[in-house]
């Protein structure tokens, strides 16, 4: 029981200030790691990330369309071995398929373009295809080369803010098997983007929390660290910079198991570890250095 109160209690942590500054680093480590654990659960099941609609996939999970699906099944688009896209036919075609979404008319555009130059963030992707920008629309591209990853766009339209394109280019399909072929119809064929779209995005946001996650649990402790062992190295009861690191390793560990808890119903929590650990850290070193 006492050895469980040297992680909660200043006093008590003192006994691990001369700890292997190993054993500290590793302790930020599995923090970062037990932090990411509950966002990766969740955004590895695509139906958890479809209900959020991320780039626009409860969309075309749940559009409905009577579109003819057969001037796409019969030219055998397919992603080939997750990188490449092949078809039986390579010159460039655009499909309009009107869906309803909700009692809502959407326009979905998909388009196969095997000889287009790299798009950047800023392109706009109706006035490069000439498409009608609607209150309700979506451009899919679907591209030959190795460009950027998912693009997204919002815009604000008519008061709503709408996602009014996303495009799927050749480096992203490093995620993705799809053989056009397969699908017997049109909502079959969008439901399985939505669940290709899910998964990308599912992958980009875990990359983009594990990088947050990471610096919020490793760079900027480090940085506070060192602030407290400049001010208080010539006045405290401990001096060492390594004493001050393996303290706040120590001092970390009660945050994080709280972030993780947390995290399971509301991700947004690794915003406030931060200060959390920062104000939990400052009493430690106050009350051991008293």
């Amino acid at each position: 029981m006492d050895f469980l109160k040297s992680f909660i209690f200043p006093l008590k942590m003192r006994r691990f200030r001369n700890m292997s500054i190993l054993f500290a680093i590793i302790i930020f480590i599995m923090a970062t790691y037990l932090a990411i654990v509950p966002v990766k659960y969740k955004h590895s099941k695509p139906d958890n990330v479809i209900k959020t609609n991320a780039y626009l996939t409860k969309d075309f999970y749940d559009a409905t369309t009577d579109f003819d699906y057969a001037s796409i099944k019969n030219k055998n688009y397919a992603i080939k071995d997750a990188s490449e896209l092949v078809a039986d036919d390579t010159t460039f075609s655009s499909y309009t398929i009107n869906g309803i979404v909700n009692n809502t008319n959407y326009k979905f555009y998909i388009v196969f373009d095997f000889d287009n130059e790299a798009f950047s963030a800023t392109d706009d992707l109706y006035e490069i295809y000439g498409f009608e920008k609607e209150k309700a629309s979506c451009v899919l591209l679907f591209a030959k080369g190795y460009y950027e990853l998912q693009n997204t766009k919002e815009e604000t339209v008519n008061e709503e803010k709408k996602l009014v394109y996303s495009t799927i280019q050749g480096s992203s399909y490093r995620d993705a098997n799809l053989d056009f072929a397969s699908y017997n119809d049109t909502n079959e064929f969008l439901d399985a983007i939505a669940m290709m779209l899910a998964k990308l995005y599912g992958a980009v946001y875990v990359s983009m929390f594990t990088l947050t996650c990471a610096f919020m649990i490793i760079v900027l402790p480090l940085v506070l660290i060192l602030v407290m062992w400049l001010v208080f190295k010539k006045r405290g009861s401990i001096t060492r910079f390594k004493e001050y690191y393996n303290i706040a390793a120590i001092s970390c560990i009660i945050p994080t198991l709280i972030a993780f808890g947390v995290a399971w119903f509301w991700p947004q929590i690794i915003n406030f570890y931060t200060t959390a650990f920062v104000v939990y850290y400052l009493f430690v070193i106050y009350r051991i250095n008293a």
